[in-house]
Formats: structure tokens, sequence, C-alpha cells
């Protein structure tokens, strides 16, 4: 009997596979079973399959009519021999000592499970890692407070946890035990970890990325589904009846409304998703209709009757292949090349139609001249405090003033609402948040060194260490400041957006 079985259910993946199995070849830990499950796949990824089973005997192949996703992992769990599961997508691919620091994990702390971090590869190859939870071993309350329930209930305030089965080394066992299998083709995971986490007793964490997921522009989460709701209000329908069966409501009595408010924003971007047919007045009328349905119109009024303030609500919709930002070659071409200059060194303009327009001129600093190191020692804190600067409220209102527009026509510009810009206005221990500091300096069309200056007033600084601030610089240098183009970018990036 092997130690891990390893599931890759496999439809369409002609292009990824050679490099999935390869990676499971490429494992340091030796004693493992590979099950590759196509899915009645039309390329040539079954042929594929069976060429990988005749040279290794640890690897075996089996076809199916196509069924999705979660009965391709079924057929993977009927057939495993191992002592534990992993997981595997055909599109991504583990690290070479995957399945041994996960074993080794498990057995040193006396766990039925092990997790890890993993990273999130884009299609360019750049990567970033994302963390499951702090390094440590998470016994039976620990587990449920920390997988368990945010899993159940915590849905829309982040960190928000994830329900990607790959980052876990599973007992096998206990999914004998419990009959734990997949149902649907979307959202099957976080049921399938609900209900494994309802039974497991331990959890042991590393914090080292282990698992390469591909963010691929095609996957399954990225297309349109025409079944969405019937799909969604089957996984509602199976979360209701665990949360149920092992009384997991009572530690987050607001779990279903949460659950509702997710799949409707689920719901909505599916409308926008690539491959719907619908003309945009259609889509707009679907989105209304789901709105209207009763569930999803109870966890609305559900929502609204716990804020206390008049709002106004606006659903936002963007697809990244719905658009493209125009200068995004122009603007890797930057980040490249900025990551090698210290930020105060000059860089090379990107060429444009906007290198015909001059840069803004700097307006004189608002701050109050800073105390030079080479001067004598202050006499006392108070002789000290009397160099401190303006606040950022002070700063922006005498900038505001200096480019003779308005209040309202500053927030609106800055993508910020009405409410913030009173806080930064009236509430003293108010502190905005970084994007928020540059939205107002993009509305302002403020210089670099404007908008540095206004920066440090919150203690803010940018960085060429940092993605995020080396598009705003971009933009700045470029004397561009639409905020809606900035955030198109930024969004492509996988970056915060400007304004609130």
């Amino acid at each position: 009997m092997p130690a891990i079985s390893v599931i890759v259910p496999v439809y369409r993946a002609e292009r990824f596979l050679d490099a999935c199995v390869e990676s499971v070849l490429a494992q340091t830990f030796t004693d493992w079973e590979l099950l590759l499950i196509e899915d009645g796949s039309p390329d040539g990824s079954g042929a594929l399959c069976d060429v990988y089973a005749a040279k290794d005997p640890r690897i075996r192949a089996f076809h199916k009519e196509n069924g999705g996703v979660s009965s391709a992992r079924n057929v993977g769990l009927a057939h495993a021999e191992g002592e534990c599961i992993a997981f595997l997508d055909s599109d991504d691919g583990f690290e070479p000592e995957t399945l041994e620091t996960l074993w080794e994990l498990r057995r040193r702390n006396g766990t039925d499970t092990a997790g890890c971090a993993h990273w999130n590869v884009l299609p360019s190859g750049a990567k970033t890692a994302e963390k499951l939870l702090p390094a440590g071993v998470y016994r039976e309350d620990e587990l449920r407070e920390k997988v368990l329930y945010p899993l159940l209930g915590d849905r829309l305030c982040p960190p928000i946890f994830n329900g990607f089965i790959w980052r876990f080394l599973f007992d096998a066992g206990i999914l004998r035990e419990h009959g734990i299998t997949f149902e649907g083709a979307y959202l099957e995971d976080e049921i399938f970890l609900l209900e494994y986490f309802s039974h497991a007793k331990s959890l042991a964490v590393t914090e080292e990325p282990l698992y390469r997921y591909l963010m691929n522009p095609d996957s399954a989460t990225h297309k349109y589904m025409k079944d969405y709701l019937a799909v969604f209000s089957r996984f509602l329908e199976r979360k209701t009846a665990i949360a149920e069966r092992y009384g997991l409501a009572a530690a987050r009595p607001q779990w279903r409304e949460n659950t509702l408010w997710a799949g409707l924003l689920i719901a909505i971007g599916n409308e926008y998703a690539r491959g719907n047919p619908k003309s945009p007045r259609e889509k707009q009328a679907a989105v209304e209709a789901i709105c209207r349905r009763p569930e999803m119109a109870e966890a609305i009024r559900d929502f609204l009757s716990l804020r206390d303030e008049d709002m106004r609500v606006f659903l936002c919709v963007y697809d990244r292949n719905a658009y493209r930002v125009s200068r995004r070659g122009e603007l890797e071409r930057f980040l490249n090349s900025a990551r090698m200059e210290p930020l105060g060194k000059t860089m090379p303009m990107p060429e444009s139609r906007s290198q015909r327009i001059a840069m803004p001129q700097a307006v004189e600093s608002t701050a109050c001249e800073a105390m030079p190191l080479g001067a004598s020692a202050p006499q006392s804190l108070e002789d000290w405090l009397k160099h401190q600067d303006d606040t950022f409220a002070v700063t922006l209102l005498k900038l505001i003033d200096k480019k003779h527009i308005t209040e309202v026509q500053c927030y609106k510009r800055a993508n910020v609402s009405k409410k913030t810009f009173w806080k930064i206005n009236n509430d003293p221990k108010y502190k905005p948040s970084k994007p928020t500091v540059l939205a107002f300096a993009i509305a302002l069309e403020l210089s670099l060194p404007e908008t540095e200056d206004l920066l440090r007033t919150v203690g803010f600084s940018l960085s060429h260490s940092s993605t995020f601030d080396m598009i705003i610089e971009f933009y700045i240098r470029k004397g561009i400041y639409d905020i809606y183009e900035i955030n198109a970018a930024l969004y492509q990036f996988d970056q915060m957006c400007l304004g609130c």
C-alpha cells in the first residue's frame, strides 16, 4: 500500500499535463501513487495519461465520460490505496519536497492532517506566496476556530479562508470512514473541507509554499456558468445540512446571511464572466432578477438592517478579460527598469503622447521646514514639537486651495466617499490608508515630489520594492491622472485599487 495517493482530474490538460506529472515524478518522497482521472477530455489528454501509466508502475490512468471535476475526483477516491490523499490540479504542480515535507510534518506532530502555503503563479511566471495559517499545530478547538468556522461563516470580511483542497494532505481513513466525497462543479472544495474538518482532530501547518497554483484565465472559475444559481442552491442545501449535523451554527449565527451575500456577489460576477452570450441590457436584467430572489432579497434586507446610516450601494463588476490596459507592455517595461534603480534616481520617461505634455510644476511645500540634522539639539520636548509638520488634513486642504478646485470636486476625482472625506477633516485620530492618500494625489494632479510630501504626512512613502507603488509612479511620471485608467492597471497586476 502506498503512503500517499495523488489524485489529478484531467480535462483539456494537454498543454499542462506533462509539467504536472513531472512535478510528481520529481518528488524527494517516492512512496506515492498517482491517479490520473481523464474526464472525457476532447483533446489528447487521455492518450497522454496512458503514456505516463505505461512508463511508471506507480501511475494509474482512468477514463470516464465527462462529468465534471467532482466526479473525476470521486473516481480517484474510490480507487486510491494510500494512507493519505493529496489533490493536484492538472495545470498546477508540486515543489520537489512537497510530499516529503507534508508527510514528515504530519508524522512528527502526530496529526491526522498537514497543510502548507502555496504560490500564486501568473501566466507570465511571476509568483507570490499565500499562507494557509501561521505555522504550528492546531488541535480540535483551534482547528474549529481557525478553519471550520471561517469556512462556514466568515465569507465577507478579509482575511477570507479559501477552500483550496490542494493545500492539504488528508487522512484517507477519515474520508473512507465517513464517506466524504465531492459534489457539484463549483464550491465543491468548500463543502468537502467543511465535512472533513468536522471529523479531523488536528492539523500541522508549514508556511513554506509547496504548491504552485497557476492562475489560469481558462479555468472553470473564470467561465460563465449557465446553471450557477442551481449549483449555488444545492451548495447552500448541503452547507445547511452540515451546519445542522455538526452543530456549527451557534459559533457563527450569521453564517447563512454571509453565505448568501457571498453567493450573490459571485452570481453577479458570473453574469459578466467570459462566455455569457447575453447583451449588456440582458445581463443587467439578470442581475436585478437575482437580487429579487427571495433568499437574496432577504440577505440584502438583513445586511441593510444592521447599518444605522443611509447609504447607496454600487456594485462594480470587472473581468480582467473584458478589457486590456492599453499601456500594459509599456508599464511592464517601466516596472522592470524601475526595480533596478533607487526611487530617487531619475528614470527614463516611458514613450507615449504624454511626453509632449509638460509635467505639472510642484507647488510650494505645505509642510514646515524640518529641523536640519546638524542643528543644535532642542532644549526640551516642547521646543522640539514646535517643528511638527502640518497634518494630512491641513496639507490636503492647502493643496485643494492651491489647485483652485472645490472639496467636492477633489473627493469625487479621488473616487473617495463623502463620509471618508468628512472623517479626514473632522476626526483627529483618523489615518487614511495609503491608497486613499494616493487617490487624493491623483485627484490633485501632484508631481512625484509633491506626492511623496503628501504621503509623508501620514508616515507613508513610495518604494521600488512594491509593484503597487511603481504603477502609481509610472502614471504620475507620464502626467496621466485618470484614476479609472490607473485602477484598471492596478487590477490587471492584482494590486489594490485607489479610493474607497
